[in-house]
């Protein structure tokens, strides 16, 4: 008998830890998307609302003080998004440097209460390993008032997190329709981005570069330029950072 009783918690155990990021200890993306689920599934339900929350220069602390610190901030992360949100409330971690918090019962009012605390608790001074690290994060905020579709809510929480990151350094985005359109237009253009190399549309203006006091002409600096078909001639820094983001920088290289 006690041997099946030991069988039966070793099993709890494995389906419990099956559920959780074995980094930070948080709900994994499959623990989540089954809360929120449920969630909406529930019509007595009241107001949900799901926050994505993105770190910014997570990156550096890699690069500068290695993976075993990043590792360290994330964890240190999760337990700071423990402290500022309420014990019904779900925190996880999808994955990289990209969590989630399920507000339960929660309208977009209430949220945008709980965003600044998010905001603020992780721009705080952190210290690994002997450094002292900062960080920021972009919130996107969406609350189902009467759909139940979770991936209309989650798509919706994911466009108002990058809405807020393309507004700076620690923003906070309560997704609105505009942004639909905004995404809608933004795809196009990384399309036609994506086509710009093979047809031919990029062109390269040279810039001489001058030694004074003589006035001799000693480099040549060149500056790529987009002919887009439609908005004419663009400068790089209206273009640049999607092909980057795209994966179209090699073909424009």
């Amino acid at each position: 008998m006690w041997q099946v009783r030991r069988r039966q918690t070793a099993l709890a155990a494995m389906t419990r830890l099956a559920g959780l990021d074995s980094l930070t200890g948080l709900a994994n993306r499959a623990t989540f998307n089954a809360a929120l689920f449920a969630e909406l599934a529930d019509e007595l339900s009241p107001d949900t609302t799901v926050l994505f929350v993105d770190l910014e220069d997570f990156k550096g602390v890699n690069d500068v003080f290695g993976h075993g610190a990043g590792d360290d901030l994330l964890r240190e992360v999760g337990a700071r998004l423990r402290r500022v949100t309420r014990p019904g409330d779900l925190c996880s971690r999808l994955g990289g440097d990209e969590f989630a918090v399920l507000l339960r019962g929660t309208g977009s009012a209430g949220a945008e209460h709980v965003a600044p605390r998010i905001v603020e608790a992780i721009a705080a001074t952190m210290h690994l390993r002997g450094r002292v690290v900062h960080i920021g994060a972009s919130v996107g905020v969406a609350t189902a008032t009467g759909e139940r579709d979770i991936e209309q809510l989650i798509h919706r929480a994911d466009l108002a997190m990058y809405a807020a990151k393309a507004k700076g350094s620690s923003c906070i985005q309560v997704f609105e329709p505009a942004l639909l359109e905004a995404r809608s237009s933004q795809v196009a253009f990384e399309r036609q981005l994506s086509a710009a190399a093979d047809n031919d549309e990029f062109i390269v203006h040279y810039q001489p570069v001058l030694s004074l006091p003589e006035g001799r002409c000693t480099a040549v600096e060149a500056l790529v330029r987009w002919r887009h078909p439609e908005r004419g001639l663009l400068y790089p820094d209206s273009f640049i950072d999607a092909a980057e983001r795209i994966g179209a920088i090699g073909d424009i290289g």
